[in-house]
Order: C-alpha cells, then structure tokens, then sequence
C-alpha cells in the first residue's frame, strides 16, 4: 500500500550501512513534535511494513502515543541495495546505519529504541555492542544461535540429514557469505552484560 493510505504524516527516507549499501524506507511523525523515535528491524522476507509481524498496527498504535517511527526494508529487500541476506549477521550493519541516520535527524541516543522480529531481533543483538548507547530494546522471537536452527530445518524440512550441515555450511560461508555459526547472539550479549532488554 501507498504510505498516505495508511499514515498521515511520512517522509521517504534512504541511509548508507557502514559496509555502503543503500536502504530505503519511511520515517513516520506523531501530529505533534516528538524527541522519542522507535526502529523496526523486520524478519526475513519481511519488507518496511513486515505484514507478517503487524508492523503497521504497531506503527499506528506508537504514533498515537506520541513516537515517531523509522521502517525499513533491509538489504536485498524491497526497494533497498543488496543482493543477498545472511539472516542477521551482515544486517547488524543495517541496524547500525538505522541508528547512525536518527542520530543525525536530531533523536539522541537514549530516546532511540528498537524493535526487532525474529531474524531482525538477531540483527540487533549482533550489533549490540556497538548501540550500547540507545534506549529500550525489544527482541521478539531471535534465536540464541542460528546454525542449529538451520540444521534442524534442513532436516525436517527437507529431510536433509544433519551430517550433510558442516557441507551446507561451507558453501554458504563461500559462495553467498553467510556464516550460520557466526550467527551467535548469545554470545554478542556478554558484551553487553548490563543491557536491559525485553524479549518475547
């Protein structure tokens, strides 16, 4: 849907990632001036509005309640730059250019939070050490390490015995740069020991 069809008030915005992709997406305003702004870090296969997730009723209800709101499409998503994505460990740079852009618009760090789905709560948390100065954290559904996960769908998705995994893996790693066992944020939270974050 077009964004005047569901938001009144929007702007078209774009931001560069540090590794210089370019992600587009849309920065929603309350109907009165606001120094409190929410990102939404989407799922995989989840576009700015993450239809899956409801993100546009969350959006809606936020907006209401005076914050703004930054939706994105991440890399190899929608309308931004990208040619693949590697479920959480490449889009932690995405959620840092996120922040970096908001930061510039004038939010500062502790009126900043961030919600994230799924492989979008994994992109957050793979970043979290380097957003230690932002505000509330909400983590919704993120896996405490990927590789099991991906093995375990292997399988019982498509019957893929776990021994061929370390095979997988491999040429993932190679050929499309996605790492499943770097993909640790449980790992990435002892960097963050005093954090407090709220998960679903």
């Amino acid at each position: 849907k077009a964004p005047q069809l569901i938001f009144e008030n929007y702007e078209d915005i774009s931001f560069q990632t540090p590794d210089n992709l370019k992600l587009t997406g849309w920065l929603l305003k309350p109907k009165n001036e606001s120094d409190k702004i929410v990102i939404f870090v989407p799922g995989l296969r989840g576009n700015r509005t993450d239809e899956g997730y409801g993100t546009v009723g969350i959006s809606q209800e936020l907006i209401a309640q005076g914050y703004n709101v930054l939706l994105y499409d991440t890399r190899a998503h929608g309308d931004s730059e990208g040619k693949r994505f590697t479920l959480g460990d490449k889009e932690a740079n995405d959620v840092l250019g996120a922040v970096d852009f908001v930061k510039n618009k004038g939010f500062s760090p502790g009126k900043i939070g961030l919600i994230g789905n799924s492989s979008g709560g994994i992109s957050i948390l793979m970043a979290i050490d380097k957003i230690s100065d932002v505000g509330a954290l909400i983590i919704d559904s993120a896996a405490a390490r990927f590789g099991p996960i991906i093995g375990d769908r292997l399988w019982h998705e498509s019957h893929i015995p776990f021994f061929f995994d370390p095979t997988i893996f491999f040429f993932a790693k190679t050929f499309f740069e996605a790492d499943f066992n770097a993909i640790t944020p449980i790992d990435k939270l002892k960097l963050a020991k005093n954090r407090k974050i709220l998960y679903l």
